[in-house]
């Protein structure tokens, strides 16, 4: 139950979030919810492509920019020892070379961006022997910094402009940079919100609570729950509410998977108000 609840409310960074979750399951010997790493295989791709493009991940707080860098990190086989400490690393992947990778931008000071945004410049400008990056960043902050640095560089009023242009048009690919931006928000809501309540509902750690005496007596309020957020038939609380959330989403308004897990915790736990 901790762990589920270490989904909860988190005031903290992205990265700061996964980290919680990972140190959490570990403390507690529970093995973490897995869902869809979104674009985790278009990183493993331009890693492993001859022109090695850096790669941006945007979206808003809690669309799983953090969690994507590092199940794709993981998955490649890079060393993961200094990523719970690190805001910036220089990882190097087996096969595929070397590559920066920034956790989660809003976590570094002004000095340490003006050293990311120089290495990220040489990158999508194509300079010989540059380190392509992965860069997590919503996209107000991400706008911000092109802006911030762009005199840093000879091309940055031209770095600033493209990645706005890729972000207004929704585009993954620039034709003037060596670079992929992936907004994480375009993500189809109520099949992520599936996801989020198969991880929770199967996982095999529920097995911990064979032998409970109120499992047994049929009187656990948190099974009772899960009993009822586990039935997919028409009606039931789980469809109806994947209808409220793409109704949502047609409305404009945005669940990243961090709320929906926020959401499967508080419908499970409730809200420790009640």
């Amino acid at each position: 139950m901790d762990f589920l609840r270490s989904y909860g409310p988190l005031p903290s960074s992205n990265a700061q979030f996964d980290e919680h979750v990972q140190s959490t399951a570990k403390r507690k010997n529970v093995r973490p919810l897995h869902v869809t790493a979104a674009k985790k295989d278009a990183l493993e791709k331009a890693w492993a492509s001859s022109d090695r493009p850096s790669v941006v991940l945007t979206g808003t707080a809690g669309d799983g920019k953090t969690y994507t860098c590092r199940r794709a990190l993981e998955d490649a086989g890079a060393d993961m020892t200094a990523w719970a400490t690190e805001k910036v690393l220089d990882v190097q992947l087996p096969g595929k070379g070397p590559v920066k990778v920034v956790k989660d931008l809003a976590e570094l000071t002004d000095d340490e961006k003006a050293e990311v945004y120089d290495a990220f410049a040489a990158s999508v400008t194509g300079v010989d022997g540059a380190i392509p990056l992965v860069l997590a960043s919503n996209d107000g902050q991400l706008v911000a910094f092109v802006r911030q640095f762009a005199d840093r560089h000879p091309a940055g009023p031209a770095i600033d402009e493209a990645i706005r242009k890729m972000l207004v048009e929704e585009s993954e690919v620039s034709a003037d940079l060596s670079l992929r931006l992936y907004n994480l928000s375009r993500q189809p809501h109520d099949a992520l919100f599936g996801e989020v309540v198969d991880a929770i509902v199967k996982h095999p750690d529920w097995s911990r609570c064979d032998g409970c005496t109120l499992l047994v007596a049929g009187t656990c309020p948190i099974r009772r729950n899960l009993a009822i957020l586990a039935k997919s038939d028409d009606p039931s609380l789980r469809l109806r509410l994947s209808q409220l959330i793409r109704i949502a989403a047609l409305n404009g308004t945005h669940l990243p998977v961090r709320q929906l897990l926020l959401l499967c915790s508080n419908i499970l736990l409730g809200d420790g108000k009640s």
